[in-house]
């Protein structure tokens, strides 16, 4: 039997996807725009494969990222197929949408087009689960499945694992960076596999399905899931029920003794004085909004409108305690307030990297709030982010992200990582990527940069009550960051690539 760990990428999406077709084949035309630039490799399919075919006779679907290259990291062109192939899916209605995942996460070399494109494919993802298409998703490559995609492979309906697979949000290498080898061993093998290995997944709930190692055993296990109902994301009981599921979980794996579990409140005094003003500014009608915890929620007065704030505070990091918490609001908001508007505020360094965390699933909270959202804004609530402090990585991409537009104040600080660290991990001297990051938004940090790339609607820096009411008055409709980015010169290939698969002929 054929080893799924040890197969390519197209190997593994020919062995269960039969008469597999490809969609937007690799060209030279497709393996750019930002890598040249860092006289990097690239890859002419960008490292993923798109296509369809059949599964038991029905058609369905397909994608196999390829962790040969970059580790199956998402670059600007990469998430853009991945786009691509989730909404050609709500054109052409297949039996199911099959994705093959193997990735670091988001690619450092085009961090910011990264970071909004994994936003992109959950909004996406989650269109085409509201659809009633279901989304399977297989994880069994060397390179596990982690960040920002291990978010999205826990947005779909069935996940299945091998027990050589992992999945998590942050690599053990991180998380002994940042915290030294006593919170995290990543030479320790047997440690790895107990925090983020396919076993320990399936026995906490976060994978549906466990497999042996064989290309034909993910076929099998893939026809199956086509036959379970997909909950559509829109059905408020599942999302209440997996909440329910993910506080017990939390309940029976406190802090251990030191451990802090969500913000210092010395610090947070220290901060208030970030948020205070800003809700002045932002509600001179009033508003009744509290901290606790580093986490914000109330509600305020806007042009004679009741909205509900809910947001962070003090650059905090989001744990799965304040995913969840976020989350309860977001889910109450909806139960007792039916289409009332939600104002997402952010401010936060990114997801919190603890051995704790990773255990309970991070990536599962993650992937839980922003399923939240994406509900709310289906049952008919306007939702807009604001980012007035920091905004970094999954603690972003999950919340504020995943509004409906998300805006900035010119004073925020929006990034994957500052432009020093990112030089150390893909070794790039820091005078390049500086150099770099002038004329080139990919690199750099900052809300001007995000705007060119489409992240982000608009840079706040006056009258900011008037500029609230008039976000809420021209909310789109659809997600049209990529075609922001196209108008804006900051990502010049994500639209071409979807309008190409989006026209391209499905012959069956």
């Amino acid at each position: 039997m054929t080893s799924y760990l040890q197969a390519t990428a197209r190997q593994r999406i020919d062995g269960i996807i039969e008469r597999f077709q490809e969609l937007l084949p690799a060209s030279p035309a497709w393996g750019r725009p930002h890598l040249p630039h860092l006289n990097t490799p690239v890859a002419f399919d960008d490292g993923v494969i798109i296509g369809y075919g059949n599964l038991c006779e029905k058609m369905v679907f397909a994608a196999a990222q390829d962790g040969n290259f970059m580790g199956g990291a998402i670059g600007e062109v990469h998430g853009a197929k991945l786009v691509a192939l989730l909404r050609k899916a709500l054109q052409e209605r297949p039996a199911a949408v099959i994705l093959l995942v193997e990735s670091g996460g988001v690619r450092l070399q085009e961090a910011n087009a990264g970071l909004i494109a994994v936003s992109e494919v959950m909004r996406a993802m989650l269109a085409v689960r509201a659809a009633g298409i279901p989304v399977i998703v297989l994880n069994g490559g060397r390179h596990g499945c982690f960040g920002g995609m291990g978010i999205i492979a826990n947005c779909a309906d069935t996940l299945i694992m091998s027990t050589e697979a992992r999945l998590g949000m942050s690599g053990p290498g991180v998380i002994e960076t940042v915290h030294g080898v006593d919170e995290f061993d990543s030479s320790d093998r047997a440690l790895i596999w107990q925090v983020s290995g396919g076993e320990h997944r399936y026995r906490s709930g976060d994978c549906q399905m466990l497999v042996v190692d064989t290309i034909a055993a993910f076929k099998a296990a893939a026809a199956q899931a086509m036959t379970i109902t997909s909950q559509t994301v829109v059905d408020f009981s599942a999302l209440e029920a997996e909440h329910a599921m993910l506080t017990q979980r939390l309940a029976t794996f406190p802090p251990a003794t030191g451990e802090t579990a969500c913000a210092d409140t010395g610090r947070a005094e220290q901060l208030e004085a970030e948020w205070l003003p800003l809700v002045a500014q932002l509600f001179p009608e009033g508003c009744d909004i509290i901290e606790e915890n580093s986490v914000l929620s109330g509600t305020a007065q806007m042009n004679g409108t009741t909205i509900s704030v809910i947001g962070t505070t003090n650059h905090t990091e989001i744990g799965v305690e304040i995913a969840l918490q976020q989350a309860q609001l977001v889910l109450a908001t909806v139960r007792d307030y039916p289409g009332r508007p939600i104002l997402l505020l952010v401010d936060t360094t990114g997801q919190r990297l603890r051995r704790r965390d990773e255990v309970l699933g991070i990536q599962r909270y993650m992937a839980h709030l922003g399923k939240c959202i994406a509900s709310a804004r289906r049952n008919g609530h306007k939702i807009i982010a604001l980012v007035y402090g920091q905004a970094l990585s999954g603690g972003f991409v999950s919340s504020g992200m995943m509004a409906d537009a998300c805006y900035a104040l010119s004073t925020s600080i929006i990034r994957v990582m500052d432009l020093s660290a990112m030089a150390r991990i893909i070794k790039i001297p820091l005078e390049t990527l500086t150099g770099l990051a002038q004329s080139h938004p990919v690199f750099a940090p900052g809300p001007e940069n995000y705007l060119r790339m489409g992240g982000i609607q608009e840079i706040w820096k006056n009258n900011l009550a008037s500029c609230l009411i008039a976000a809420y008055a021209d909310l789109p409709a659809e997600d049209l960051r990529m075609s922001h980015g196209t108008a804006r010169g900051g990502r010049v290939m994500a639209q071409k690539v979807v309008d190409a698969v989006l026209f391209a002929d499905i012959k069956c």
